[in-house]
């Protein structure tokens, strides 16, 4: 699933779109939309097949929404969460294996860069955000994936002066 971004004449956008994997082949259809139009943010996928969409910016600023997925075929019904404790755009999620969020680093605004990390408690649409500590510099714009073992590896990003390469 993809949702929100920029379309060719720069508008900040809402679509979702479901592909199916066919070989090589993606079958593209169109979802309902967020509920706001958003760009910058992060979209997961919980175990019970619940999507989490988390942050982003609106086009005028960055926000601290969190927004909540039913999927059925290709509908999703939209509910807002609890909010992240700040608006945070360019961020990374992850699904931890013990089911918590994860969010790293990103841009509150202004071109404000941060190291803050949170976890996130899951219940229903309730989240218990709970701050964690930082990362060893300001970061946006990262990979940030979970590894089974229950790290995670950050690579690549922004840290709000220069771009950052993954060694490979």
């Amino acid at each position: 699933m993809i949702g929100g971004g920029v379309d060719a004449g720069g508008n900040v956008v809402a679509t979702t779109y479901f592909g199916t994997i066919t070989g090589t082949t993606i079958a593209w259809v169109a979802s309902d939309a967020l509920p706001v139009a958003l760009k910058f943010l992060s979209i997961k996928l919980l175990a019970n097949g619940t999507i989490v969409a988390v942050g982003g910016d609106t086009g005028a600023a960055p926000v601290n929404t969190i927004y909540f997925g039913t999927v059925v075929g290709n509908i999703i019904t939209w509910v807002a969460g609890t909010p992240l404790p700040t608006v945070l755009e360019m961020q990374q999620c992850n699904i931890l294996a013990d089911g918590r969020l994860l969010v790293t680093g990103g841009n509150i605004g202004s071109g404000t860069t941060i190291a803050s990390t949170w976890f996130g408690v899951i219940s229903g649409t309730t989240i218990n955000w709970t701050p964690s500590t930082a990362l060893p510099s300001v970061l946006q714009s990262h990979i940030c994936s979970a590894l089974p073992d229950g790290r995670f590896l950050i690579t690549g990003g922004v840290n709000g002066l220069q771009c950052s390469y993954p060694l490979i």
